[in-house]
């Protein structure tokens, strides 16, 4: 009996590091996938599920599955297609990899930091020698049939995701596991400092860069706020104005650079930014049009594939500049809230609300927690959906941390 039952905490044991292997590595995969990012974690989830679900859940988690079972719903009033599926696929992996998230870290929190701090420096290793000795290494891992010279124009290395942009959003990600989780730990400034060396010199990916910068400039307005600390508010001022002067010169050492190009262009003409970079074009209006639809809509939900004709309608009967674009070629849209609102209407805003309100809890603990609530909001506004399976594990993450801190009050 007790041979069968350690035989049973093996196989447990190694499903959850199967998904947790699954939520840091999402685009790896050993089989033919036509999709970037796997669902390995997803599936892994579901197994888990079944060996790990109580029936008296938290309110958050019923509350989540509230939003899926609506999702669901939502999808028998439209065309079942590709797209519809896609979204349905994101709102499961919101409650499913949520969930067993909390789980993990309610059974195995202790031993989580050692298996952070390794696939910390493994996605280091990984970008150090595709940046400095062989850019096409470990490319056959991902599903996209890449090669290197397909990412030119100084943009920067992939690691183990399918483009620049991607190893942006899990450096991030890695950046608040850290921070709520391990941030009193040894050694945990040496791991910000290689993911900071990751986002900047390896990824080199200019969106997510500046989400980083965004995310301290609007925390420490916060802490101005907050503080009601004049001295501070008098700084900054004096800084700002210094970056006007300074910037220009440290601009025009980083041009090789995609980012450097970018912001450049930002400061020498910021009526044209936009329409110099199409990418950043489109992620810009996938972001305002997503929103936009939402509050157009007055909360109600436009279902699923309709965000690009109504693209297109908008268009016609609206003017707008030249210089942005509304259509493209995506099949998703390109911003995670955006998306969610858009195409739930109002019952969308409650995994957000789930969001802040445990954010809020956590924030008794530590004031600096609001930078890593600023900086997952800014990432949420982009491309990293919840079908990035890192994406849930952090929602996951901070619903188990709050609770616990109930727990304990």
């Amino acid at each position: 009996m007790i041979i069968k039952s350690s035989k049973i905490l093996s196989v447990n044991r190694l499903l959850i590091c199967l998904f947790i292997f699954s939520c840091f590595f999402p685009c790896v995969t050993f089989l033919p996938s036509v999709t970037d990012s796997q669902p390995y974690a997803f599936v892994f989830s579901l197994l888990l599920m079944f060996l790990y679900f109580e029936r008296k859940i938290i309110i958050d988690f019923f509350y989540l599955f509230i939003v899926v079972l609506y999702s669901v719903l939502l999808l028998f009033f439209h065309k079942i297609d590709s797209m519809a599926i896609r979204s349905l696929y994101c709102y499961m992996s919101m409650f499913f990899i949520s969930y067993i998230t909390y789980r993990t870290f309610h059974l195995f929190n202790d031993s989580f930091y050692k298996i952070y701090k390794s696939i910390v420096f493994i996605w280091f290793i990984v970008g150090f020698i595709q940046t400095f000795i062989e850019p096409d290494f470990l490319y056959f891992l991902v599903a996209r049939n890449l090669k290197s010279s397909s990412l030119s124009g100084g943009r920067g290395v992939i690691a183990l995701m399918t483009e620049p942009a991607g190893y942006g959003q899990m450096c991030l990600c890695f950046i608040i596991i850290g921070y709520l989780n391990f941030e009193k730990k040894y050694k945990m400034k040496l791991i910000y400092f290689l993911l900071i060396i990751q986002l900047i010199f390896f990824a080199k990916s200019s969106t997510y860069i500046f989400v980083f910068i965004l995310s301290f400039i609007l925390f420490y307005f916060y802490k101005i706020i907050f503080n009601k600390d004049v001295y501070s508010i008098a700084f900054v001022c004096v800084l700002l104005l210094s970056f006007y002067f300074v910037l220009p010169i440290v601009l025009d050492s980083f041009l090789d650079y995609r980012i450097g190009y970018l912001l450049r262009n930002l400061f020498n003409n910021p009526s044209e930014f936009i329409a110099s970079d199409g990418s950043g074009q489109i992620r810009i209006c996938h972001i305002i049009f997503s929103f936009y639809g939402f509050i157009e809509n007055y909360g109600m939900p436009h279902g699923y594939g309709m965000f690009f004709p109504y693209l297109d309608s908008v268009h016609l009967n609206y003017s707008f500049s030249e210089t942005v674009s509304t259509s493209s070629d995506h099949v998703r849209i390109l911003s995670n809230i955006g998306s969610v609102l858009f195409e739930l209407g109002i019952i969308g805003l409650i995994p957000f609300y789930i969001l802040a309100r445990s954010f809020y809890k956590l924030r008794t603990r530590d004031v600096n927690v609001v930078f890593v609530l600023i900086l997952f909001l800014i990432l949420l506004t982009t491309s990293a959906l919840f079908s990035l399976a890192i994406i849930p594990f952090v929602f996951g993450n901070v619903i188990y941390l709050s609770h616990r801190i109930e727990e304990c009050s």
